[in-house]
């Protein structure tokens, strides 16, 4: 003979946001609905202050963070912002919407590939420039 036994699980609570990303123990969640950034200290286990996003650009889907900054995707749109969410620098707009932003060194990796093409942009994070592909 077999017995059910019926357990409750302990309650969990869901951060909804799109993107998330670590950089030097803070994790980054993308809010879209009402653009901004939750940051969670990883380290001291609680919650900094959010950074409010402007929503004229629509909602923001696509993060990076790194020690020189915030790069934010709306859309197509691809912007700049100093580490506490000010100074936005519009980079550039894109021919498909940006699936995803990263960054190494010096330079920023824009992924928006569409349907069948692989298609990535890189920006000199330093002058803001497009860099231009090897045989261009």
């Amino acid at each position: 003979m077999r017995f059910l036994r019926h357990e409750p699980l302990e309650q969990r609570q869901l951060l909804a946001g799109n993107v998330s990303v670590e950089s030097a123990e803070i994790a980054y969640f993308l809010i879209e609905d009402n653009p901004r950034v939750e940051r969670y200290d990883i380290e001291g286990e609680n919650w900094l202050s959010s950074i409010d996003l402007p929503d004229i650009h629509g909602p923001a889907t696509s993060l990076h963070v790194d020690e020189d900054g915030l790069y934010v995707a709306y859309g197509q749109a691809v912007f700049r912002y100093n580490p506490d969410g000010s100074g936005q620098t519009h980079l550039l707009n894109t021919q498909e919407p940006v699936q995803a932003l990263h960054s190494d060194g010096d330079l920023l990796f824009i992924n928006h590939s569409g349907q069948l093409y692989a298609r990535f942009v890189s920006i000199d994070k330093t002058t803001n420039n497009i860099v231009e592909p090897i045989g261009s």
